[in-house]
């Protein structure tokens, strides 16, 4: 169980790195505090290519030890990155108040000193975005014989079995239920030939197939000419 949710963790939390290095706000961040965007891209395709083998890793783990201490090595390393992504953010907003507060009664003296502290920082932080892209890039290179795009089975139909066996045993997600309906029947769009997808979306373990299931087996879903989940 422990290795489940350890497995669920990194995978949530390199999808969340990932996420947070191409959002607006930290590109425009970087380019605007001068840290180095152009490290920041490389480490981005870094990252997905070390997410595209990462379910492989998952099941060859079991079987082979170097497989297994890559994968610590990787989470070491997403965790140690998004703490650093942490501190940027946190650094910037804490400079933004610093220079608003400043600027409104600053000396020339104090604004020399604010701006040679926006340039230690940094350079501290650039430092240790190159230190964590070659960790990244390491991991990446090594030959460990994973393969890209390698998942577990994949619902393609209807399942041949009772998609929900006994609803009564599920519990606490009545009110996500409730919502998850209105949003797939509330006829809000004037484009029918358009296809609304909504995604339910968190870590593994949450429930998140078994909510949908319980929808996709609803009889409600008899209101729809077609109906599909994936």
């Amino acid at each position: 169980m422990a290795t489940v949710v350890g497995q669920a963790l990194l995978a949530a939390s390199l999808e969340a790195l990932v996420g947070k290095i191409v959002s607006g706000e930290f590109v425009d961040l970087f380019r605007s505090t001068k840290l180095d965007a152009a490290l920041l891209e490389k480490m981005n395709i870094t990252l997905l290519s070390l997410q595209a083998v990462l379910h492989d890793a998952e099941e060859k783990q079991i079987i082979n030890p170097a497989v297994k201490q890559w994968l610590d090595m990787l989470r070491d390393a997403v965790f140690e990155g998004d703490d650093l992504f942490d501190e940027i953010n946190a650094e910037a907003l804490r400079c933004k108040v610093e220079a608003e507060y400043e600027t409104r009664t600053a000396t020339a003296q104090v604004l020399k000193k604010l701006s040679s502290h926006f340039k230690s920082f940094n350079k501290k932080i650039n430092s240790k975005l190159q230190t964590l892209f070659e960790r990244l890039e390491h991991l990446r290179n090594q030959n460990l014989g994973l393969k890209e795009g390698v998942s577990g089975s994949v619902w393609l139909g209807t399942p041949t079995s009772s998609v929900v066996g006994d609803e009564s045993a599920i519990y606490g997600r009545d009110d996500d239920k409730k919502k998850l309906k209105f949003l797939l029947s509330d006829d809000c769009s004037d484009d029918r030939s358009k296809v609304g997808v909504i995604s339910i979306v968190g870590m593994g373990g949450l429930g998140k197939t078994t909510l949908a299931k319980l929808l996709y087996s609803g009889s409600n879903i008899k209101l729809f000419p077609i109906h599909t989940r994936a």
